[in-house]
């Protein structure tokens, strides 16, 4: 991947990169991630009574699918959402030099400042780092180093391609679904965790 405008790998090589890397997550994508969460009898564990941070919220479809989710399974959280830029979503916040502490911080973060994310997320999470990314995460020399002393604890993997929406919109110029080659998944670092992950697919 090229950063500061290039062109992300498996990306479309015709469309420059959206500005500030504002690739929304498609709600039913989230939903997908839940359901596969609970089938694994770990939505009560991970969110059950525990403050929620979505740090980078854009116009808020996961923080609004997770509360859906989590109301219908009756199970109370506080919320907390925010972003760079005022996308009509939550308060105005540099996650990167913000420092407040969550029980769980979930978000799709831009992947130019994963590393940064990362780092930063696993010194503000009281328990739980939930990131939606491409499983190119899982590449670099320096990311893996990061992520080999960390602790990762799953990686959701869909094993159907998730088209994210390019500029928040959900459909594209020709008000088509946007189509991807990209393979994205889910890591969930948890603090308490010892051990290699593990690996799931939905």
């Amino acid at each position: 991947m090229k950063i500061n405008g290039g062109q992300l790998a498996g990306g479309n090589p015709s469309k420059p990169r959206v500005e500030n890397d504002f690739y929304a997550t498609n709600p039913e994508t989230v939903k997908k991630f839940l359901f596969a969460l609970e089938k694994d009898s770990l939505v009560k564990e991970i969110f059950n009574d525990a403050t929620i941070w979505e740090c980078a919220c854009g116009n808020g479809n996961i923080i609004n699918a997770v509360k859906e989710y989590l109301s219908k399974e009756h199970i109370v959280a506080d919320y907390l959402a925010s972003d760079l830029i005022n996308r009509g979503c939550g308060l105005v916040l540099d996650f990167l030099h913000t420092y407040r502490k969550a029980d769980v911080i979930i978000t799709n973060p831009p992947f130019s400042l994963m590393n940064e994310f990362i780092k930063h997320g696993l010194e503000q999470m009281n328990r739980f780092l939930i990131f939606f990314a491409k499983i190119q995460l899982l590449e670099t020399k320096a990311r893996a180093e990061l992520l080999k002393n960390s602790p990762l604890r799953y990686i959701y993997v869909h094993s159907e391609r998730q088209g994210t929406w390019r500029d928040g919109k959900p459909l594209d110029e020709n008000g088509k679904k946007w189509s991807t080659t990209l393979c994205m998944a889910w890591f969930i670092w948890d603090k308490e965790y010892k051990g290699e992950p593990v690996v799931r697919f939905i």
